[in-house]
Parts: structure tokens; sequence; C-alpha cells
């Protein structure tokens, strides 16, 4: 369990202590754990699209035409190599200590974009 934890340092803070600058910290400490999960499970998605995705592709052909079948392939690796990436370059952005609130804006933009024309690109296939 080691590996998915982001092992950030977590002071003891008692109500009586409370300063905007405690209250700073846990916010920046809940963003950071925030989107080092989101990281994971980007990461985790684009690998569960490429296996199902690559357990029915098989039967995918029978139903698509050739030129189709292979716009799908490249549009479905396309989707889970950006899935990937941006889950990669979420993961070390907070391992890095460089990652900064207003990232996770431009992450999740990075998400609608990807699931956007993935959906887009495959309703002009299909």
């Amino acid at each position: 369990m080691g590996l998915f934890q982001l092992n950030a340092f977590r002071p003891a803070i008692r109500p009586s202590d409370l300063t905007s600058t405690s209250v700073d910290t846990v916010f920046w400490e809940s963003e950071h754990e925030a989107e080092y999960t989101i990281g994971w499970v980007r990461i985790t998605l684009g690998l569960a699209l490429f296996a199902s995705g690559f357990l029915v592709s098989s039967e995918t052909a029978d139903l698509a035409q050739e030129y189709n079948l292979n716009q799908l392939r490249l549009t479905a690796l396309m989707t889970v190599a950006a899935f990937l990436a941006l889950g990669i370059v979420s993961f070390l952005l907070v391992v890095s200590r460089r990652f900064r609130p207003w990232m996770a804006f431009a992450l999740v933009t990075g998400d609608a974009a990807i699931l956007g024309t993935s959906e887009t690109t495959l309703l002009k296939v299909s």
C-alpha cells in the first residue's frame, strides 16, 4: 500500500491551534493528495481501456469495415495514450512538488478534451 500513499507531512492540529497558516497547509495537502489519487485513476483508466479494447477488438472486426476498424483502433489507442500521459504528468507534478492549485483545472480540461475528442471521432466513424 506504500506505493499509493503520498506520505505527506500531517501536523497534529487542534481546534485551538487553527490559524490561516494551518488551514492553508491543510488545503494544500488535500489538493495534492486529491491530484495524486486522480493521477493514479487516470493511469488505471488508461490501462483498463487498453485491456478492454484489446479483448473486444477481435469481435469488432466482424462488425466494422476495414477502414472504420483501423480508425477505431487509432482513436482508441490515442485515447488510451492521452489518459496515460495525463495521469503520469499529474502524478509526477505531485511527487516532484511542482503541482499548483490552478493546474487541477488544466488537467481536468485535458480530461474533458480527451473524452470529447474521442467521442466525436467515434461518432464520425460509426
